[in-house]
């Protein structure tokens, strides 16, 4: 499996801290247009879980943020990912899903969540 972040912000930075049970992935600083990636196997149970908490800089103003789940035991996540890469994008209105079995984005999380 593999989960995406991608900053689709209008001219803003987006930090990502993201994590699992087992896993601290690190607070991330990502530019306009960028992306951050990891890659990891479930664990036998099925049980893999993890989350992000992403936030808009905002020029040291209060920044909006939200704390998703980006992965977990679901058969409709795992076929809108089509069964290997989730991809999620930020942008200026929510947090989107990529269906890749027909190439659309879905709002699934308002800044704010």
């Amino acid at each position: 499996w593999h989960v995406y972040i991608i900053n689709g912000l209008s001219n803003k930075n987006l930090f990502t801290h993201c994590n699992s049970k087992d896993d601290d992935l690190g607070l991330q600083n990502i530019s306009p247009g960028s992306n951050t990636t990891w890659g990891f196997r479930t664990d036998f149970t099925h049980s893999t879980l993890f989350w992000c908490q992403l936030s808009i800089d905002n020029n040291n103003n209060a920044s909006s943020s939200s704390s998703i789940k980006v992965f977990w035991n679901d058969d409709r996540l795992f076929n809108k990912c089509n069964w290997k890469n989730c991809i999620w994008t930020a942008k200026d209105d929510g947090i989107y899903l990529r269906d890749l079995r027909v190439n659309t984005e879905e709002l699934k999380y308002w800044w704010g969540d």
